[in-house]
């Protein structure tokens, strides 16, 4: 009960806080060199969570907020796409996607909740979350993988915040960002958006 409380009383908190401003993205850096353009493709959900919200939005949203604050990319998603999944596939990529240099593909392989106990109602559990990031580097006549990484993380759930006995706050809601799941998901994408940036960057920087 008194983590309930707690969580509540940040909640109210975080209602106070805004979400920071992405200003529109220009596609040249200020000494006018024309910045690297990368595509990210639409998030694939191969998990079979059941949360009541789209994962696949949450997290390719929270993934392209961080590229864009930034500022190191021309980022876009082509509108062909938007409203469908493109499944990975190197042998076409460059067919794909003929304006831009860098291609993005992420997966969402693992969102589970793994309960600690025998007792499913009264046990707290693990939140296990697993993404797949590959880059490909479509410059050239053949497509280059330049990242191919699963990315891993794990967050404990006191049993009043498991699936049995709290709905969650979804995805969108003020106080999300407190919750153990926006928690994890938010150090997830920061991780992501980071070292897609480090290796696109440093690809460029010295001209490969």
């Amino acid at each position: 009960m008194v983590q309930i409380i707690l969580f509540l009383c940040l909640a109210l908190v975080a209602t106070c806080c805004n979400k920071p401003h992405v200003n529109e993205q220009s596609s040249y850096y200020e000494n006018g060199t024309a910045k690297p353009v990368v595509t990210l493709v639409p998030l694939i959900d191969q998990s079979h969570h059941s949360l009541p919200w789209n994962l696949s939005d949450e997290f390719a949203h929270e993934i392209s907020h961080h590229l864009l604050k930034r500022g190191n990319f021309f980022l876009k998603t082509p509108p062909h796409i938007k409203k469908k999944r493109l499944i990975y596939d190197p042998s076409s990529v460059k067919s794909h996607f003929p304006k831009t240099e860098f291609v993005v593909f992420i997966e969402l392989i693992q969102h589970e909740e793994i309960p600690l106990t025998h007792e499913n109602e009264n046990s707290p559990a693990e939140l296990q979350v697993g993404l797949q990031v590959r880059v490909l580097d479509i410059r050239g006549a053949e497509p280059l993988v330049i990242l191919e990484k699963v990315f891993t993380d794990t967050q404990y759930l006191p049993k009043h915040f498991t699936r049995y006995n709290f709905l969650p706050i979804p995805w969108g809601k003020e106080a999300y960002s407190i919750t153990p799941f926006g928690q994890v998901h938010a150090k997830l994408a920061r991780q992501i958006s980071g070292c897609i940036e480090n290796h696109i960057t440093e690809i460029v920087n010295h001209g490969l």
